[in-house]
């Protein structure tokens, strides 16, 4: 079987997936476009108007929460021949995504947060809440009365995901940017001293922004480490972070200018001074560092940084 593209959509129970495929699907595109198969694996209170959506060539399969997940898509993909697929996750069921078969290619993955029991979440099913936010393109709030509330999650939720978009849905129903990213430092400065407590924001907001830095004096303590690019043979510096537990501690870091790197030790901790400027590498526009100083010096007392939400 050819490969299918497929659209997954995760969120808790009552996150608004059901209501959002739905809303969706009604859509002129999916009905002049071919056949659509929803494969749903939660049941929450709201349901498919199945009727509804086959008139518009949407049909909803509903795992029963036995047997094989690969061989129960697979059934469907040939009963229906769709020329797409939406997946509705179940973040309960463990493994859920990496059991979907192969002839599926996820081509983009959506969360909804359901805003009224966001902390309740965040806080006692933290590993769950990973797994929603992970490789997501977009994030989306609902029932979250003010946008205010959402900004103490800007960190931790941006180092889970970076690369997604970030909206808030307004109890009138339109859409916005959820929030940015609050700095903790004064960016505005021509010397940068990034504190343990900066170093997050500091990298998410170069992540958006490089040029921004573009001249600036940075100082900051970093571990030099392997680079995470085998095509940018740069050397790479920075801190190891986590936002759950250790199984999802990552390396955020900054590439060295060539010149002026030669005599650092792979793994070695050093205090730079350095000067920021903006690279593409590898097809990115990124913020990258020119030492100026380098001293070594010991390991921080607590070498993982960790983020989570007050």
């Amino acid at each position: 079987m050819k490969k299918i593209d497929a659209y997954l959509y995760s969120g808790f129970l009552d996150s608004g997936k059901t209501t959002y495929i739905q809303d969706n699907l009604f859509h002129d595109y999916f009905y002049k476009y071919g056949t659509t198969l929803i494969l749903s694996f939660e049941e929450g209170e709201v349901s498919y108007d199945e009727e509804a959506l086959r008139k518009r060539q949407c049909f909803v399969s509903c795992y029963k929460d036995s047997g094989n997940i690969a061989a129960f898509c697979m059934s469907e993909l040939e009963r229906i021949k769709p020329d797409r697929v939406i997946i509705e996750d179940n973040v309960m069921i463990d493994g859920l995504v990496e059991s979907l078969p192969e002839e599926l290619c996820i081509k983009a993955k959506t969360a909804l947060i359901n805003g009224e029991t966001l902390a309740l979440y965040f806080y006692n099913l933290r590993r769950q809440f990973t797994r929603i936010l992970q490789n997501a393109v977009l994030v989306l709030f609902n029932r979250a009365e003010n946008k205010e509330d959402l900004l103490s999650y800007s960190t931790p939720f941006r180092l889970i995901s970076p690369k997604a978009s970030y909206l808030w849905e307004s109890p009138m129903g339109y859409h916005e940017k959820a929030f940015g990213i609050p700095l903790t430092y004064d960016r505005n400065k021509d010397v940068l001293n990034i504190r343990e407590e900066d170093y997050a924001c500091f990298y998410l907001d170069s992540l958006e922004q490089p040029e921004e830095y573009d001249g600036k004096t940075i100082e900051l303590t970093v571990q030099v480490q392997p680079s995470p690019l085998p095509e940018v043979p740069y050397v790479f510096a920075g801190r190891k972070v986590f936002t759950c537990c250790f199984a999802d501690i990552q390396t955020l870091g900054f590439f060295l200018a060539e010149e002026s790197t030669s005599d650092f030790c792979l793994y070695g901790w050093y205090h730079l001074r350095a000067e920021a400027f903006s690279k593409t590498l590898a097809y990115q526009k990124r913020l990258c560092l020119r030492v100026k100083q380098a001293d070594s010096c010991p390991p921080p007392e607590q070498e993982l940084i960790g983020y989570t939400a007050p």
